[in-house]
C-alpha cells in the first residue's frame, strides 16, 4: 500500500476512556511519520475539544472537526472549510431538544459550546468521559432558552450533540429531526446523536482536504467505530474498523482492529503500515 495519510476518529477509536492516547498509538503514529506518513483526526468534537489527542499523535497540520462541518489549519487556527446550519433548521432542532426533559445536548457554534442551565444538569447522567464532561461545562455557554438566544445571536451554529439514557427518547428524537428538511442525522454515541446540515459529513470534509492536499483516495486510511464514520469509509482508500464498531462499519472494513481500548489503533498501524 502506499499511504500517505491516515486519517483517525478519537472517541471509541483513538483515545482511551481516561482521555489520553496510549504511549503505544503515540510511538506507532511518531513511527509512521518517519516513513512520510502524517495524521489527520477526524472528530465530532471541535478543534479545542481534540487538540491533545491530535498533539499526542504529531497531527499538527489540518483537522477535520464538528463532524465535517469544519476544517482547521491547527498552525494558523484558520477555518479552511465550514458549513453552518440554517437558521430555521437549527430553531426548529431547539424546539425538539427543549421539550425534551430528560435530554442533554450542545450546540457547537464556532468556538462556542452552548446549552441551556436544564439540559447541562444532564451531561454526567449520559456516560461521557468524565474528564470531557468537567471541561465542557466549564466553557460552555449557558442559556435559559436556546430559541431565545439563536434568534437573538442570528448564529445557528454547526451541529448539535444530543443524548439521552432514557429508554426510546433518542429514537424518537431521531425521527422528529429527520423530517426537517435538509439535515442530516448521525448516531455517534450509544446514547446519543449528531445532526448537521444536509451533506455535511467527514466523508465530505476527507474529499476537500485530501485535494487540498494532492493526495489519490488510495494513498488514504481511515480508521473509525461509530455510524458517523461511514461517510469516512466512503472516501479512504483503506478503511480499519474497530473491533467496537457499530457493525455497519465492520461491514465495510478492509481490516478490523482490536478494540479501542486495547490498543487497537496502535496495532493496526503496526501490522499495516510499520512491517519491514
Amino acid at each position: 500500500m502506499d499511504i500517505r495519510l491516515i486519517v483517525v476518529d478519537l472517541d471509541g477509536t483513538l483515545m482511551q476512556k481516561d482521555e489520553t492516547v496510549s504511549p503505544r498509538a503515540q510511538a506507532a503514529f511518531a513511527r509512521a511519520r518517519e516513513k512520510g506518513i502524517r495524521a489527520v483526526v477526524a472528530t465530532g468534537r471541535s478543534m479545542a475539544e481534540g487538540q491533545h489527542g491530535a498533539e499526542a499523535i504529531g497531527a499538527d497540520g489540518y483537522m477535520i472537526t464538528l463532524a465535517g462541518a469544519q476544517i482547521m489549519d491547527r498552525q494558523t487556527g484558520r477555518e479552511i472549510y465550514v458549513r453552518h446550519l440554517p437558521l430555521e433548521q437549527s430553531l426548529a432542532v431547539a424546539d425538539i431538544v427543549d421539550a425534551n426533559e430528560q435530554t442533554y445536548f450542545q450546540l457547537y457554534s464556532g468556538t462556542d459550546l452552548v446549552s441551556t442551565h436544564k439540559a447541562v444538569k444532564l451531561i454526567h447522567d449520559c456516560e461521557l468521559p468524565a474528564g470531557y464532561a468537567e471541561a465542557a461545562v466549564k466553557k460552555m455557554v449557558l442559556v435559559p432558552n436556546l430559541r431565545e438566544y439563536l434568534e437573538k445571536t442570528g448564529k445557528p451554529g454547526e451541529k448539535y450533540f444530543i443524548l439521552s439514557k432514557e429508554p426510546g427518547r433518542i429514537d424518537a428524537i431521531r425521527r422528529e429531526i429527520e423530517e426537517i428538511p435538509d439535515m442530516f442525522v448521525v448516531s455517534a454515541h450509544p446514547y446519543g446523536i449528531e445532526t448537521m446540515p444536509k451533506n455535511v459529513n467527514k466523508g465530505t470534509a476527507l474529499r476537500i482536504l485530501r485535494e487540498h492536499l494532492g493526495l489519490k483516495k488510495e494513498q488514504v486510511l481511515v480508521m473509525g467505530d461509530s455510524e458517523n464514520d461511514l461517510a469516512l469509509f466512503a472516501e479512504g482508500g483503506f478503511r480499519v474498523a474497530m473491533g467496537n464498531a457499530y457493525p455497519c462499519l465492520k461491514e465495510q472494513a478492509d481490516y478490523i482492529a482490536p478494540r479501542f481500548d486495547e490498543d487497537g489503533a496502535a496495532r493496526a498501524i503496526e501490522e499495516l503500515l510499520l512491517r519491514d
